[in-house]
């Protein structure tokens, strides 16, 4: 098998065993803040989970891009190490805290400390061929999605069988697991970039390291149109399960809401691997613009959706197209990156990501409260039909953009 195959099934493995201990602890961290944290009402552990949970994705909007650069100078697997390092610790520091305020604190260093879809995207494009590029990227993100559909059922069998404490310690283990495949079974030949003549090293390099990823404008369209797949996504996530109540109140809502998000996230694992396939044939600028189009033109019956089988089939459909939009964007930001600056690149588009999943749930609770529940899907849809149009228009790709043979990478700027 080629070394780099090697590495991008181990990688996937790495990605989705830590990310499935990323989300057992998402279905009981409200009860573990009454239980155990001395949080009394459900509405404020409700508050404090969200306060948590936004800690993780500030911090790691704040330090995505530092990791990034650092791993472009010293190596992307010791990042991808540290990340799964800073995961194992912290978890498992977050079973053992006393009150509200230390878990939140921990949950922001676990944002700042860990980034491992970053730091895995960012080894696995510096040693994968520019034609494979789509699968490969199709591959580590349909690990994400795999993960969201068996980590929440698994955290939640585990904390009514051995207890949220041990539960999170538990997590720390499959951290562990993860450490033990990244050490002995990824590889990484690095060569840093040499610095240029009198340059300055520490946040100045990182500086550098940016400006050289700014610099290519199609690579920096893609960052910013990465903001909008998450956030339209997020952006109507928190009003699904009102939605649902408004179908049948009388139906297991949580139940619902489990399938609907579980029939989400498979449809976008398979379509992540089989459009991410197909994108390098294609071109990935159309693969990109297609997936966006569709996945905005599926959220437009959503306003209408009247029977819980009908909102299974169009968050299929949604999870389909989903799934092909974030394949195909990770593969450009892989393949236009300049050299020596995958790290940099994936490091702002983590950023992207964050900043995305903190601030478009807060937008989308203020929408549906002011214009009414359904009334976010429209809005998500418009996003998404003009970011498709504007991805097709705003990224060019020199010559034919199949197999992206004439994708030139950028060569990094003078400093």
């Amino acid at each position: 098998m080629e070394n780099w195959k090697r590495n991008l099934y181990s990688i996937w493995a790495v990605v989705f065993i830590s990310m499935v201990g990323g989300s057992l602890v998402f279905p009981f961290m409200p009860f573990y803040m009454q239980e155990d944290l001395g949080v009394d009402d459900p509405g404020e552990a409700a508050f404090w989970t969200g306060i948590a949970m936004a800690a993780t994705g500030v911090s790691m909007f704040v330090f995505s891009p530092v990791w990034g650069s650092l791993a472009d100078r010293h190596g992307r697997r010791p990042m991808l190490i540290r990340a799964v390092i800073g995961g194992m610790i912290l978890i498992s520091l977050q079973g053992l805290a006393q009150n509200v305020w230390q878990l939140i604190l921990l949950r922001g260093l676990q944002g700042a400390f860990m980034g491992i879809v970053g730091a895995s995207a960012a080894l696995v494009a510096s040693s994968t061929p520019p034609r494979e590029m789509g699968y490969a990227m199709g591959l580590i993100q349909s690990a994400r999605f795999s993960s969201q559909t068996v980590g929440p059922v698994i955290g939640g069998a585990l904390a009514l069988a051995i207890g949220f404490r041990e539960t999170f310690i538990f997590t720390a283990g499959l951290y562990g697991l993860g450490l033990f495949m990244v050490v002995f079974l990824v590889r990484e030949e690095f060569t840093p970039e040499p610095e240029p003549e009198g340059g300055r090293r520490g946040l100045f390099s990182m500086q550098r390291d940016i400006a050289a990823v700014a610099a290519v404008p199609a690579l920096f369209a893609v960052i910013v149109i990465y903001y909008f797949l998450f956030a339209s996504n997020a952006f109507v996530r928190p009003v699904l399960p009102v939605v649902l109540q408004d179908i049948n109140p009388d139906a297991n809502l949580e139940l619902e809401a489990g399938f609907a998000f579980g029939m989400l996230a498979v449809a976008s694992a398979v379509s992540s691997i089989l459009v991410g396939r197909a994108a390098g044939i294609v071109g990935y600028r159309l693969a990109l613009a297609a997936s966006t189009v569709g996945a905005g033109l599926c959220y437009l019956p959503m306003i209408l959706v009247g029977s819980f089988a009908q909102l299974l089939l169009l968050m299929a459909a949604i999870g389909l197209f989903s799934g092909g939009m974030l394949a195909a964007a990770s593969a450009l930001i892989g393949t236009l990156a300049p050299p020596g600056r995958q790290g940099a690149a994936f490091g702002l588009s983590t950023s992207a990501q964050a900043l995305a999943l903190a601030t478009a749930p807060i937008a989308g609770g203020i929408t549906a409260s002011s214009l009414g529940v359904r009334s976010g899907f429209v809005i998500a849809a418009c996003v998404l039909v003009a970011v498709g149009a504007a991805a097709w228009l705003a990224i060019r790709v020199p010559g034919h953009d199949s197999e992206l043979e004439a994708v030139p990478r950028a060569t990094s700027p003078p400093a």
